[in-house]
């Protein structure tokens, strides 16, 4: 996040009484909240999202608010019952890149065992699959896609200590070798890249996303999948 967004204020009507922290300033019946303090991922739920619902933690309560425009937000009270609300599962989103010799950019995290595709969780309050992927990979190693093709949409089911849910999966075709020779890894949370072929690909990624990309690779058109896995009787 550049230092413009650091300055940026978001506006908090707040028809309760909320016990709040210092990062929290009353002024003239509204509260502005410098979203700096909440660090890059609420600034770029903030910044980007064209969703319906913001949660916010005042003091270990949680509330739940309406967007009303790019920076206002109405807060409920804590405790309301939300009108809106409906069962949720999680989401991410990947990327398929390639460069024109056919070799698969993967990235190894530092956060987790193996290696990934660029792509990340869904943010909560309105963003898509493919606005995730896109956001993602800009994070993750500096690329911009303009273009992609869905070509997985794969569920997985809870188990303990992972929540399952959807991963969505675009394939963004082959890069330029000078867009690639501007990839600009987040050292945050990448340590590596490599662009390497299929089968060398499939030796170092995780078993999940292993299973998406040989079944979508070559294909032309978006496959389902449960664990990764083809389901009998859906056609794709």
């Amino acid at each position: 996040m550049g230092s413009d967004l650091d300055l940026v204020l978001l506006t908090l009507h707040l028809p309760h009484h909320a016990e709040t922290d210092d990062r929290i300033h009353d002024v003239g019946g509204e509260a502005l909240l410098r979203t700096a303090t909440w660090g890059p991922s609420v600034e770029r739920r903030v910044r980007a999202t064209s969703g319906l619902e913001l949660e916010l933690n005042f003091a270990q309560t949680q509330s739940r608010g309406r967007r009303l425009d790019d920076n206002h937000f109405m807060v409920d009270p804590v405790g309301a019952e939300s009108p809106w609300e409906v069962p949720r599962i999680p989401a991410s989103a990947g990327a398929l890149i390639f460069d024109k010799a056919g070799r698969l950019l993967i990235l190894k995290p530092n956060y987790k065992v193996g290696w990934t595709i660029p792509g990340g969780q869904i943010e909560e309050i309105g963003e898509s699959p493919w606005q995730g992927c896109r956001r993602e990979t800009f994070e993750e190693c500096g690329l911009e896609i303009e273009r992609g093709r869905l070509a997985c949409v794969d569920f997985l089911r809870p188990r303990p200590g992972r929540p399952g849910g959807v991963r969505f999966l675009f394939n963004c075709g082959a890069f330029r070798d000078r867009q690639l020779a501007g990839i600009t890894i987040d050292a945050g949370e990448i340590d590596e890249h490599r662009l390497v072929e299929l089968a060398e690909a499939t030796a170092l990624l995780s078993g999940p996303v292993r299973r998406r990309v040989l079944a979508t690779v070559g294909r032309r058109r978006c496959v389902y999948l449960e664990e990764g896995r083809r389901v009998k009787g859906v056609r794709s």
